[in-house]
């Protein structure tokens, strides 16, 4: 499955609208989905960025805020002749984005129903015209309207480079606006949704699994420890150093300093304090985080949210607003979190239960066990007197055992990938029985993220 979203933005020369130093600028891109009937569609908005001046590159919100699929979650894309992708640019004076990106989403509704019986270049024509035509509706009071920066253009993949992103990670495309003196280039990438990696026994490279037999691409250089979730993967350099972002194609970017701990969510990362008083949650761009809550001895992270375990141990759940948590439960030996709810296993280890969603209630649904595993393929736990992996059927006490004991588990949307207990090699669950398959040489710990 793939992601497409706006990687970064660079003006090589600003517009000239005789008012402002510097340009500020938005980007407004119409997706639409032509292997469903009706075609599925959106507009989605990228910025606005401000006191853009020549010479700068500034980066988008990453695979976050995808435009690929439709509603922002991964989607397959293996034919590029089903979708269409048309990415404009507007230089912003008193116009409201937010109000042209509604204009335009209505607007690409009607054309795309219009140019339904058209081939494929003369719909792409029509669109473009009438994508332009709508980025032109006025929506300022008084005469300093927001201006198009050239026309729209079509963004597109082959199914060589879409290939490519699903082997190795990412695959990149860049346009170029111009209009009104000014000069823009957009880079887009399409970005495998879901990748484990792994980093080598002395630490000195990360390499992630292509998919294929046993075969690995590195990534990166040393590195303590691998983070990684639906937001992406993220990594530390040194023991106490700053966190680096993944950004494909063995790039990375730091956006951080030093924690305590990381956790990573659908849509964001967040980091404890050095000294465990603050916790906070990455903006998206450059180093800047905001601080959202207080105290806390440990952060745990997945589709769910984010939950915050405080220095009296019981637990919190943070509700997306700064300072604004509730409690959901008491202490435990540890948490999962996955893609629907929160599990958690008592300070005894002698009992896994769930939390319903509700207050502070909680349902038991297994017995004894020595560690949690959770993601979209659901929760696992090692259990008995060998740590054996079992798989939770989603009724209390029934769980199936699926393989022997490991150094690790990680957790997929679709599968569960696991490091013997030496540490010699990486397996993969099939789905069937104890069955895993070897894809992988010695590592020191694996990771998963994205999808």
């Amino acid at each position: 499955m793939i992601n497409i979203y706006l990687r970064d933005i660079r003006c090589h020369n600003e517009t000239d609208d005789g008012l402002s130093p510097a340009d500020e600028v938005y980007s407004l891109v119409t997706a639409v989905n032509y292997s469903t009937l009706p075609p599925a569609f959106d507009v989605t908005r990228y910025g606005k960025w401000t006191n853009f001046d020549k010479g700068e590159t500034k980066h988008g919100p990453g695979v976050s805020h995808s435009f690929w699929g439709i509603d922002g979650r991964a989607a397959d894309l293996t034919d590029p002749a089903k979708v269409v992708f048309l990415v404009g640019l507007m230089e912003n004076d008193d116009g409201s984005p937010d109000t042209l990106r509604g204009i335009v989403q209505g607007e690409m509704a009607a054309s795309i129903v219009g140019s339904l019986t058209f081939g494929r270049p003369e719909r792409v024509t029509a669109m473009i015209r009438d994508m332009h035509t709508a980025m032109g509706t006025p929506t300022a009071i008084g005469l300093d309207q927001d201006d198009r920066i050239g026309r729209p253009l079509e963004l597109s993949f082959t199914r060589t480079q879409l290939a490519a992103a699903m082997a190795e990670g990412v695959a990149t495309k860049t346009l170029e606006f111009k209009g009104d003196s000014g000069r823009y280039s957009l880079t887009f990438e399409a970005a495998s949704s879901a990748g484990v990696c792994g980093l080598t026994p002395d630490g000195s490279a990360v390499y992630r699994y292509t998919g294929t037999g046993t075969s690995w691409t590195k990534i990166g250089g040393p590195t303590a420890k691998l983070y990684g979730g639906h937001f992406g993967l993220l990594a530390t350099k040194s023991p106490n150093g700053p966190l680096h972002r993944y950004l494909g194609g063995g790039r990375w970017e730091e956006i951080g300093g030093p924690g305590a701990s990381f956790a990573v969510t659908r849509d964001a990362v967040y980091r404890l304090a050095p000294d465990k008083q603050a916790v906070y949650r990455y903006t998206g761009s450059g180093t800047d985080w905001t601080k959202i809550g207080g105290p806390a001895s440990k952060l745990y992270g997945g589709s769910f949210g984010l939950i915050a375990v405080n220095p009296g141990g019981n637990l919190f759940r943070y509700l997306r607003s700064p300072d604004r948590w509730e409690a959901i439960g008491g202490p435990g030996a540890e948490f999962v979190v996955t893609r629907d709810t929160v599990y958690g296993l008592t300070p005894d280890k002698q009992a896994v239960y769930r939390y319903t969603g509700s207050g502070t209630d909680w349902t038991k649904v297994g017995g004894p066990a020595r560690k949690l595993y959770g993601g979209g393929f659901g929760l696992l736990a090692t259990r008995g007197p060998n740590g054996d992996i079992y798989r939770y059927l989603g009724t209390a006490d029934k769980w199936e055992r699926i393989g022997g004991p490991g150094a690790e588990f990680v957790v997929t949307r679709d599968t569960v990938y696991g490091l013997t207990p030496d540490k010699q090699a990486v397996s993969r669950y099939t789905g069937s029985g104890t069955n895993w398959t070897k894809i992988g040489g010695p590592a020191r710990s694996i990771m998963t993220f994205g999808g």
